[in-house]
């Protein structure tokens, strides 16, 4: 698995393929026009935007820390093995 530094450098044509195969899926938010999923990736926690109004590509953001997580907390329910 890969990094979060590694990931975000790949080409964000890659990184939606990469976070739909090698992560796991925690939750779904919503803010503004976006539907926000978030992943575990190993070793860090991917989110991928989608915008629903108009044909954008996702945008991904990467994070480590715990505290980014608080917008989940009402519907996220972790697995055992997370740190």
């Amino acid at each position: 698995m890969l990094q979060n530094y590694r990931f975000d450098l790949l080409p964000w044509s890659i990184k939606g393929r990469y976070v739909l195969d090698k992560g796991t899926y925690l939750a779904c938010r919503w803010e503004a026009n976006y539907v926000i999923d978030l992943y575990w990736m190993g070793s860090f926690y991917c989110e991928i935007w989608l915008e629903q109004e108009c044909v954008k590509p996702p945008q991904f953001r990467t994070f480590t820390a715990a505290m980014a997580l608080d917008l989940y907390l009402p519907q996220l329910i972790l697995p055992d093995h997370l740190p």
